[in-house]
């Protein structure tokens, strides 16, 4: 995932060549440099690729989030079918979906409002002051913190957001698929979040309260 998250910040640097992974799919991932970054995009590929129905992109999203084996070999057999349905080598089928696999075990958070205040080396700031190159604290795991670099800002468009309050003060407006490292030492989107009742590790040890 690191792998990619540095392939990612290359091409857009202009340092690594853009690489097709299919030709039918080169404008769903032409504006993150041709990397699956998105889970929209997953389920995009999905369509297109494999003839996967809104439901079925949609249960393909839920798979690879909760990382369930038995469902994902599911959904891997419906992916690899409909692409070579659609004329698609099974290599070629296999190959899209361990990278859809792989890249959605991380993300970059486009779903936050541009007054969101992040911590920096520098002291803390909005969303809408960073720069790419800036360098933002997040959580490593359920133990630690880690400083990780900003490699690009994307505006996603106007969204319905919702304003998530912790127990040390911090408020946080967001769309309901954005992630939160949770108590286990995993990231969740908001809504499984509110749906199971988790609790968010915030910094300084102290849990959501919503």
């Amino acid at each position: 995932c690191l792998d990619m998250a540095d392939d990612y910040a290359k091409r857009k640097a202009g340092t690594e060549e853009i690489k097709s992974l299919h030709p039918l799919i080169d404008d769903v991932l032409k504006p993150t440099q041709g990397i699956i970054v998105y889970q929209e995009q997953s389920m995009k590929i999905a369509e297109i690729l494999a003839g996967f129905s809104l439901e079925q992109a949609d249960i393909l999203r839920r798979a690879i989030g909760k990382k369930k084996a038995g469902l994902m070999n599911e959904v891997r057999t419906m992916f690899v079918d409909g692409c070579v349905a659609n004329n698609i080598s099974k290599e070629k089928a296999e190959e899209v979906f361990d990278i859809i696999e792989r890249s959605n075990r991380y993300s970059f958070n486009k779903c936050l409002d541009p007054s969101t205040v992040v911590e920096t080396p520098n002291g803390l700031k909005t969303l809408d002051e960073l720069k790419i190159g800036d360098k933002v604290l997040s959580p490593k795991n359920s133990e630690e913190d880690e400083y990780v670099d900003v490699v690009d800002i994307i505006e996603s468009g106007e969204k319905e957001v919702f304003e998530v309050t912790l127990d040390n003060g911090m408020s946080i407006i967001c769309t309901l698929d954005h992630k939160f490292m949770c108590q286990d030492g995993k990231k969740y989107t908001l809504l499984e979040i509110l749906e199971n009742n988790l609790e968010v590790m915030v910094y300084n040890d102290m849990s959501d309260s919503s």
